[in-house]
C-alpha cells in the first residue's frame, strides 16, 4: 500500500492548494445603472472576495474621484467623454453579470484573509467606455490611435507588479488594452471584450500594484484616459481543512494492489 498512500497524500496536498475565491464586485445595495465612488464618505474602499480595493475621494474643489476603484452597474457603451467614466465598454460585468470594478489612475489592491501571501490566478479585464472611445476616435485631450492614416504605432497597457512584505517580486505582467504597433494594420486592436489576464506569474503576493503606459504622452503625462475595468479576480487560498481528510484514509479500499496503472478507490 505504500505507493497508494503516497498517491493519496499527493492528491490531498494538491487539493489543499487548489482552493480559490472570486472577487465578483457584486454589491447587493448598488442599484442597476449606478455606481459607488466613495463620495458618500461611507468608506475608503471595499472588499470583494479575498481582496481589498481602495477608493480615493478627494474633497477639494467640491469633491472628485481622484484614483482607485469604483463599483459599477453602468451599461453605457456609446457616450464619449469624462461624464461616462464609470461604464465598461462591454455594457455589463463578465459573462453578463451586473457588477464590476472600474479603476482610475495608477494604483494597487491588497489580498486579504487566507489569500494573503498566496499566488493569484488572474482576472477578467476590459476597457472603460471613456478610454475605448477616446482611443477609437480621439477627443479634446487624446489622439485617435493609429493616427489619421492608421499607421501610428500607438499602444495603451497596464503593468502589474506583485509585492510581498513590501518587497517587489521579480516578474511583472503587461496587458495591452490597445496595440497598434504591428506592421500589419489588420492586427491593430482596442480591447472591447472581457479578457482573461493571467497574474500567476507575479508569484506569492500580499499586494499588487499597477501603472499605465501609453504612446500618447503630453507635458502633463499620459493623455489616454487612465481607466480599466476588472471583474472576477480569482485568488488562491490556503485551505486549513484540506489535510484533515487524511484521517479517513484507513477507511478507503484501493484495488488491485499492486496495479499496472488502473486502480479503483471505494
Amino acid at each position: 500500500m505504500k505507493h497508494f498512500s503516497q498517491f493519496l497524500f499527493l492528491v490531498l496536498f494538491l487539493s489543499k492548494l487548489s482552493a480559490q475565491t472570486t472577487s465578483t464586485f457584486e454589491s447587493a445595495s448598488l442599484p442597476d445603472s449606478s455606481y459607488w465612488n466613495g463620495s458618500d464618505g461611507s468608506a475608503t474602499g471595499f472588499e470583494s472576495g479575498n481582496a481589498w480595493f481602495p477608493t480615493v475621494w478627494d474633497t477639494s474643489f467640491g469633491g472628485y474621484w481622484s484614483s482607485g476603484f469604483a463599483l459599477s452597474t453602468m451599461h453605457d457603451t456609446v457616450t464619449a467623454g469624462f461624464t461616462n467614466q464609470y461604464s465598461a465598454i462591454t455594457g455589463s460585468g463578465e459573462n453578463g453579470s451586473a457588477g464590476y470594478g472600474v479603476n482610475y489612475n495608477d494604483g494597487y489592491f491588497l489580498l486579504t484573509g487566507s489569500a494573503k501571501g498566496q499566488s493569484l490566478q488572474g482576472a477578467f479585464i476590459t476597457n472603460s467606455t471613456y478610454s475605448f472611445l477616446s482611443m477609437k476616435s480621439g477627443d479634446a485631450f487624446a489622439k485617435k490611435f493609429g493616427g489619421e492614416n492608421g499607421s501610428d504605432p500607438d499602444f495603451f497597457c497596464i503593468v502589474f507588479k506583485g509585492y510581498e512584505n513590501n518587497v517587489e517580486n521579480e516578474d511583472s505582467v503587461v496587458f495591452y488594452l490597445a496595440d497598434f504597433r504591428s506592421e500589419n494594420s489588420n492586427e491593430d486592436y482596442i480591447i472591447k471584450d472581457w479578457t482573461w489576464v493571467d497574474l500567476s506569474l507575479l508569484g506569492e503576493v500580499d499586494s499588487v500594484a499597477f501603472y499605465f503606459m501609453s504612446s500618447d504622452v503630453g507635458s502633463f503625462g499620459i493623455n489616454t484616459p487612465k481607466y480599466f475595468c476588472m471583474d472576477n479576480l480569482i485568488t488562491n487560498e490556503e485551505e486549513p481543512n484540506g489535510m484533515a481528510s487524511i484521517q479517513s484514509v484507513n477507511s478507503l479500499k484501493i484495488y488491485p494492489n499492486p496495479s499496472a496503472g488502473l486502480i479503483h478507490i471505494n
